[in-house]
C-alpha cells in the first residue's frame, strides 16, 4: 500500500511552483494530493498527475475564511486517511499542522521555503 501525503499549500500557484518535486516524489510510489486555495493553477496541476482539492484558503488573516479553511482542510484530511501532512508557507504552516493533528494525521511536517526579509543581510553585527 502507498503512502497517502497530503501537500498544505495556500494557493495553487505555489504548488504549481514545486510540482516537479511533487511529481518525483509521486514516481517514487508516494500517492500525493495538493491541498491548496484555487488561483487558476488547479487544471495544470491536474494535468501533472497531481491529484488537487481546493479549500478556502486567503493570504491575509482573514478570521472567517481562516475557520472555514480549518474546517476544510480537517474534511479532506480524514476523508483521504493521509500518514502525512506536510505544510508549506507562512499561512499553509498556520492552518495546516492545526488541521491535520485535529484529523488524526500520523505525522505532521513543515517545509520553510526561504527568508526573504533576510537577502541583503550581513549577520550580526557588533
Amino acid at each position: 500500500m502507498r503512502t497517502r501525503v497530503a501537500h498544505v499549500f495556500p494557493t495553487d500557484r505555489v504548488a504549481y511552483l514545486m510540482r516537479s518535486r511533487l511529481m518525483r516524489l509521486q514516481e517514487r510510489g508516494f500517492c500525493i494530493s495538493v491541498l491548496c486555495g484555487d488561483r487558476g493553477y488547479t487544471e495544470r496541476l491536474r494535468q501533472c498527475g497531481l491529484n488537487v482539492v481546493t479549500i478556502p484558503f486567503a493570504r491575509e488573516i482573514s478570521p472567517v475564511v481562516d475557520i472555514q479553511c480549518i474546517w476544510s482542510l480537517r474534511a479532506a484530511l480524514r476523508r483521504g486517511q493521509y500518514a502525512i501532512a506536510h505544510s508549506h508557507n507562512p499561512k499553509g504552516t498556520l492552518l495546516g499542522p492545526v488541521s491535520a493533528q485535529w484529523a488524526g494525521s500520523t505525522v505532521v511536517i513543515h517545509t520553510v521555503h526561504g527568508f526573504l526579509f533576510n537577502e541583503y543581510s550581513r549577520g550580526f553585527i557588533v
